[in-house]
């Protein structure tokens, strides 16, 4: 007995040509999953390109400071970009999440704000 189109799954020349997250369910989360990490990786590093070719031409566009950070920067120090959900975790250190917050990159350091405050 043959399966029907709707019941059968992609073919091997079908797969390779599926680019959205989430056209291929019948392989399970994990391959979703997978897929979802590789996009945005492939979205942080071609974001981290921008900004560097944006440095090279010595052109940083400024944010508008939000109110956590706001307090915390010196006169003339501007915020350059942010990263909220950033975790934060020492080497050898025993906490298995390590420390939530924001990090934001100013004209002058790193600052994370969160569980705890950490500067560069």
């Amino acid at each position: 007995m043959q399966a029907s189109e709707r019941d059968r799954g992609p073919s091997i020349s079908e797969v390779g040509e599926l680019t959205e997250v989430g056209e291929l369910t019948e392989d399970g989360p994990a391959l979703r999953d997978a897929m979802t990490a590789a996009q945005r990786a492939a979205d942080d590093e071609a974001a981290a390109n921008s900004a560097r070719e944006m440095l090279r031409m010595g052109t940083i566009q400024a944010l508008e400071p939000d109110d956590a950070i706001g307090p915390h920067l010196a006169d003339g120090e501007l915020v350059h970009a942010l990263r909220a959900r950033a975790i934060l975790k020492a080497p050898g250190e025993d906490r298995a999440l390590g420390y939530g917050g924001t990090l934001y990159l100013t004209s002058r350091r790193l600052v994370h704000l969160g569980q705890v405050m950490v500067t560069v």
